[in-house]
């Protein structure tokens, strides 16, 4: 694991100015992504500059450094990530071009596989979480890419005409010349969905480069063109439906033990993330049958009511036999994580389940410099209750007329949102179907919001967006909704249920821009190293290529059930955040209403200041519960006040 960064002299400027020093001052500002070693390598007429921050992981000595040349000479790359199928690859390489390798990193592999086959064609055989940058010094070409889930950062942009690129955004704060404008759509987007989704970044002149993605600079030309080598639908598009659902879980069982297990590859102390839940206790499993000694487990509890999952992690703990580790937060100590947000994140992101994880990773890292997560076993097998929901949805609208879903609609808004969220809610939990009793207010809105709407908007988009009587960006959307699968109306999925396809859009977006993001920043911030067993590409393929009954959390379960007992794998989910309503009212007001007041708001021009008065307003009386949504103007706020960018 590394953070990368490098600069292309596209304007033919190289004579004038030596790109070495800014690259070197870019890799400072990441060194926490790769403590172990900052180095670079400059092209000889000095029109390009690579550079690698190193965390050693696999191959700890000086064999797997970066910057790394292919030994014909042709290639140069800087790296980000791990390869899961790197011995595999290597033996074929060694077979086809009996190649003997210096080392047994998976830099060398990738690097003399590109050498080998190309970029195009490694990308196709590689498998892993990854970010590359790889200059052909023979056709003078620079390639970028990024790995099919999006595990791994990859920023770039043209600044002055210097191709830039980067594994965090605060490099940039090194290069002359960088204007930090911000991307007024980027910024709707964000209070839409309290993240900024792909392509966009909060800056005009860089983007993130998607997904299953690359990117290729042609020197002579100047020509860039950006290639999408793999998305979901895709690959789904050849395996689904291929088999039945019954004869699926001994499949399932190997798979997943087999994508856990190459996670575990690694020359430094590893653990796992336990939360109790399905999905990280499913990967604790797995590590334990593969372990002689008992795994290293972690997870963090807090004293708030309906955000403790500790006692849950202690008892499947006990139940597996790890060697669990578990810090109970308190609220200060929690809050004083928030300071930091801003240059961990380094541009506004409101999911306040980047504190816990940012604790949890602190307490990993005392101990262990690999981690592996249960992170993309809800997107990868159905475990949201939205989709459920969804589904409901769409048989309400098929079965009644618009009218009686209005009125629905209508009834809801006429319970007081003190009831469901406010002063009364504690009474209404006593009352509701349980998957209501956590965030009342937000859900009950949502499905309102839902039943209340003309149908001209995707339903899957009103359950993820926040702010619905009014975003408080000032800027007006330029564009259609670009980020989910609005146009794709032919092929595979006009099959797919509501369910599935709601899957697909959330793997799009909702998982490399929120999800993978959080953990990538939080974890990286203390130099550990995440690793995600379910994001595994014959885990995906499994889970698609069932029957359209299929219910990937139920062979999930039985793959738990006799190690872990019935009532923590059938639990409701509890989601992993924080109560950020409570503090905001509480401890955190000053800081609240110092970013919020209509002076600070009304300054710049980016926030209605009226609009987060009236949420502010509902909030601070207890009459409703609008922490997420306040939450996303104080991020917002905090980023630009302590950045440095000069706003």
């Amino acid at each position: 694991m590394c953070g990368i960064a490098g600069i292309f002299d596209t304007a033919g400027r190289f004579p004038e100015r030596d790109l070495l020093p800014t690259v070197e001052k870019m890799l400072n500002s990441i060194s926490h992504r790769g403590p172990d070693g900052l180095e670079t390598w400059k092209e000889n007429n000095g029109s390009l500059v690579l550079g690698s921050a190193r965390l050693s992981v696999v191959d700890l000595s000086n064999t797997g450094s970066q910057p790394m040349s292919s030994k014909c000479g042709r290639w140069q790359i800087v790296y980000n990530g791990e390869l899961y199928n790197s011995r595999e690859i290597s033996k074929k390489l060694n077979s086809e071009t009996r190649i003997v390798f210096r080392g047994h990193s998976d830099t060398e592999v990738l690097v003399e596989s590109i050498a080998h086959w190309g970029v195009p064609e490694t990308l196709k055989k590689i498998e892993g979480m990854f970010a590359f940058a790889a200059w052909d010094l023979q056709e003078r070409e620079l390639w970028i890419a990024r790995d099919r889930f999006g595990e791994k950062p990859l920023y770039y942009g043209n600044i002055n005409g210097f191709f830039v690129f980067t594994s965090e955004l605060k490099t940039l704060r090194n290069i002359s010349g960088f204007n930090a404008n911000i991307d007024r759509e980027a910024l709707h987007k964000y209070f839409q969905y309290s993240y900024i989704p792909s392509p966009l970044t909060i800056f005009e002149e860089i983007k993130k480069l998607p997904q299953g993605h690359y990117l290729r600079i042609v020197d002579s030309s100047q020509e860039i063109s950006t290639v999408k080598y793999w998305s979901p639908i895709d690959e789904i598009s050849e395996t689904y439906n291929s088999f039945a659902s019954e004869d699926s879980f001994e499949e399932f069982a190997f798979v997943f033990e087999k994508a856990v297990h190459k996670r575990m590859i690694s020359d430094v102390p590893l653990g796992a993330f336990l939360s109790g839940g399905t999905d990280s206790s499913g990967v604790v499993v797995a590590m334990q049958k593969n372990s002689s000694k008992p795994i290293k487990t972690f997870s963090i509890g807090f004293n708030e009511p309906g955000f403790d999952e500790s006692p849950y992690a202690r008892e499947v703990s006990k139940c597996i036999g790890t060697d669990h580790n578990e810090f109970v937060v308190s609220p200060k100590e929690a809050m004083e994580v928030i300071p930091k947000l801003p240059m961990i994140f380094d541009e506004p992101f409101a999911d306040s389940s980047q504190i816990p994880m940012y604790l949890v990773s602190s307490l990993a890292k005392q101990k262990v410099t690999v981690a592996l997560s249960g992170d993309g076993a809800d997107e990868i097998f159905g475990g949201y209750e939205r989709y459920k929901h969804l589904s409901k949805l769409a048989w309400l609208r098929n079965n009644l007329n618009p009218r009686t879903i209005r009125s629905l609609g209508k009834f809801i808004n006429l319970i007081p949102a003190s009831f469901l969220g406010g002063k009364y809610s504690d009474t209404s939990k006593l009352i509701l179907p349980k998957v209501f009793k956590h965030r009342t207010s937000e859900r009950i809105g949502k499905l309102k919001n839902v039943l209340l709407s003309d149908g001209s908007v995707d339903d899957y988009e009103i359950l993820n967006s926040f702010w619905h009587e009014g975003n408080p960006s000032l800027a007006s959307p330029t564009s259609e909704n670009q980020i989910f699968f609005t146009n794709h109306t032919d092929g595979i999925l006009n099959s797919l249920g509501v369910e599935r396809h709601a899957m697909l859009k959330d793997m799009n977006s909702y998982l490399p821009d929120d999800l993978l993001v959080k953990a990538d920043r939080a974890s990286m911030a203390v130099s550990l190293e995440v690793r995600a067993p379910f994001l595994d590409l014959d885990l995906f393929r499994l889970a698609w290529a069932s029957t359209g009954d299929f219910h990937g959390k139920d062979l999930l379960r039985k793959y738990l059930s006799g190690t872990v007992p019935d009532h923590l794998i059938n639990r409701p989910k509890m989601g992993f955040g924080v109560p950020v309503g409570e503090w905001i009212r509480g401890p955190l007001l000053e800081w609240t209403q110092d970013l919020i007041s209509p002076a600070s708001l009304d300054k710049d021009g980016y926030i209605d200041s009226e609009t987060v008065a009236k949420y502010w307003n509902d909030h601070i009386s207890g009459e409703s519960n609008f922490g997420a949504e306040i939450w996303s103007v104080l991020m917002f706020q905090a980023w630009k006040k302590d950045s440095n960018y000069g706003f």
